[in-house]
């Protein structure tokens, strides 16, 4: 407690400031999700807490000693405001992912999700604009056409 000066012939008034810790909690939890090759997906998780919680998320892998990878360093996928962008899903963006949000109470919070991406593989990315006309290249099992 604070004790503030006399102001005139008002009594001293007192401020009361406190900080409650409050764990974090999923406001929009993700779920699981099936897209098409080629489309764009959001994958939203948010959570509340005091102090406010860092959420972040994480693919599952099976290579060597840690389970999981940060997305960050995954092409073709943002992270931003606790969301997870894929602007161009491919099939290898497929499998579970995790969000995670953490602040100074407690342990983390979890939750997993399965992305399933469905389609043949093929995906088409624009090349160059001649005209107005697009040209497209095919990427399939790793063999160009044009």
């Amino acid at each position: 407690m604070t004790a503030a000066p006399t102001i005139g012939n008002t009594q001293p008034w007192l401020i009361n400031s406190f900080f409650v810790s409050v764990p974090p909690k999923f406001v929009v939890e993700p779920k699981d999700v099936s897209a098409s090759v080629g489309t764009a997906l959001r994958l939203r998780c948010e959570a509340e807490g005091r102090p406010e919680p860092r959420v972040k998320w994480l693919q599952e892998v099976r290579l060597g000693q840690d389970p999981y990878r940060d997305v960050d360093s995954l092409p073709g996928i943002r992270h931003v405001n606790g969301t997870l962008i894929f602007s161009h899903l491919s099939k290898e963006h497929g499998g579970a992912f995790v969000c995670q949000a953490t602040n100074d109470v407690g342990g983390p919070i979890t939750k997993r999700v399965q992305l399933t991406v469905n389609g043949n593989g093929t995906t088409l990315f624009p090349l160059k604009r001649i005209s107005r006309v697009f040209l497209y290249h095919t990427r399939e099992c790793g063999n160009s056409t044009v």
